[in-house]
């Protein structure tokens, strides 16, 4: 990572598992001078650029754990409400009675909806695009996978 303070310096820097270790590096080498926010950072390899965004997600967003926290509280209201839809689903016998299934949940996905069309709630899946975003899920599922298959086998 090519890191220029203050525009006089410009150090590369390589070896750090991440960015925290890599300022600690630079911060040795400029010396008490060093100011996180004076700096430029700039990447040279693609696992620099991950660590720069997600620095900068932790930043804006909150950490991994409270990130954890709001996907698994996101996946349990999915979860409610899809149970609740297929029970509702299960028993109908018109559509109204379809209509009717999907109540409990409707308020909440008008609003949601809307603040997404309005551009007030912006989607991470949007901006990566859904077909790079799907690929990464796959990815990650199969190597889930096959790391259980692994260890299953005694391995």
């Amino acid at each position: 990572m090519k890191i220029i303070h203050k525009g006089s310096h410009v150090l590369t820097v390589s070896g750090y598992t991440s960015v925290a270790d890599a300022q600690a590096g630079v911060l040795g080498m400029i010396g008490d001078g060093f100011d996180a926010d004076t700096v430029e950072r700039i990447p040279e390899t693609d696992e620099e650029a991950r660590a720069l965004i997600r620095e900068g997600i932790g930043a804006a967003a909150g950490d991994t754990l409270s990130l954890l926290g709001t996907a698994s509280d996101g996946a349990q209201l999915l979860l409610f409400h899809l149970a609740t839809l297929v029970k509702g689903l299960s028993t109908a016998n018109s559509l109204a009675e379809v209509r009717d299934a999907t109540d409990a949940f409707m308020p909440l996905a008008d609003a949601f909806l809307g603040k997404v069309e309005a551009g007030e709630v912006k989607l991470p899946f949007q901006l990566k695009g859904e077909e790079a975003v799907m690929l990464e899920i796959e990815t990650r599922a199969t190597a889930v996978a096959d790391a259980l298959i692994h260890a299953q086998k005694g391995g």
